[in-house]
This record gives C-alpha cells, structure tokens and sequence, in this order.
C-alpha cells in the first residue's frame, strides 16, 4: 500500500533521493531507468516504505546537508552500498557556467568582469559567497552582465 507524505516530507532531499533511486531500479518509465535499472541494479525490497529507508540512513549517518553517495555502482542499491558525504563544490558546473557566461559577454558585447577572466578568481568569488554543490549561479538581471553586483547564488532546496 502507498502511504500518503506531507509536502514537507516529499519535498525533502531524503524523500526525493529515495523516491528517484527506487524509481530508477524499478520504473523502465523513470528518467533515472539508464542509471540502475537498465544496468540490472535492483532495488533493496526492505526499504519500499520511506520511514525503513529513513531509519537505515539516520542509522549511518545521515543529517540534513549530506548527499547520498553509492559506494559501488555496479552492486544492487542496498544496505552497506550507501553512505552519505558531506556538500562540496562542483567544480564542473561552476567552470561550465564561467565559460558559458564569458563567451556569451564577449559574444554580445555585455559587461564581464575583467579579473574573472582568471577561473580560479571566479571560482574563488563564489566560494566565498557560498556556493555548494547543487546551487545555481543566476543573474538578477538578465541584461546586465556577468558581473558581481549582478549575481547570486540560489540554493536548490530554495
């Protein structure tokens, strides 16, 4: 039987994890079918019901800003093939963006910050402004440039 979550619940990081992976093993229909199903990864059957596999993750270590990491790609979703790690930077969506930003400015003649010419100094920027992994780099204005004063960073969950 399904069992009914409140929407603060369903729009947890725990709950959406779960709920992706599990669909990814068991759906051929999901988006994340390529990624375990269709690899023959299956799906620890113990933990169809959130609240066991909640139980299991707050058992290992899991707190809130912690993502799920699996241990062995190859091997079945299951106990002893999931842990949690802590956030950290993705340093490939942060140079994607740098780079995509800076030719667009010179592309369209819009304002670039010249010491972010350097990735290192971007990269820098945006640690310093908090940036983890999962956040997006948006500009307040679209027509401005890429530059500090029109940039933040948007957390996920937000």
């Amino acid at each position: 039987m399904f069992k009914k979550y409140d929407e603060k619940v369903q729009g947890s990081y725990l709950y959406q994890t779960w709920l992706n992976i599990k669909n990814g093993c068991t759906n051929p229909k999901s988006n994340k079918w390529g990624t375990f199903g269709a690899k023959g990864i299956r799906w620890y059957h113990f933990w169809n019901n959130f609240e066991a596999f909640k139980d299991y993750c707050e058992s290992i270590g899991y707190e809130e800003g912690r993502f799920l990491r699996i241990k062995d790609r190859s091997q079945n979703i299951k106990p002893n093939n999931i842990c949690f790690i802590k956030k950290k930077v993705s340093k490939r969506y942060l140079y994607k963006t740098w780079h995509y930003n800076k030719r667009k400015s010179k592309k369209e003649n819009e304002k670039w910050y010249k010491p972010w010419d350097d990735f290192e100094v971007f990269k820098k920027y945006c640690m310093e402004k908090g940036y983890t992994l999962g956040a997006l780099i948006k500009k307040y204005d679209q027509s401005e440039g890429f530059i500090p004063e029109n940039i933040y960073i948007k957390d996920s969950t937000e």
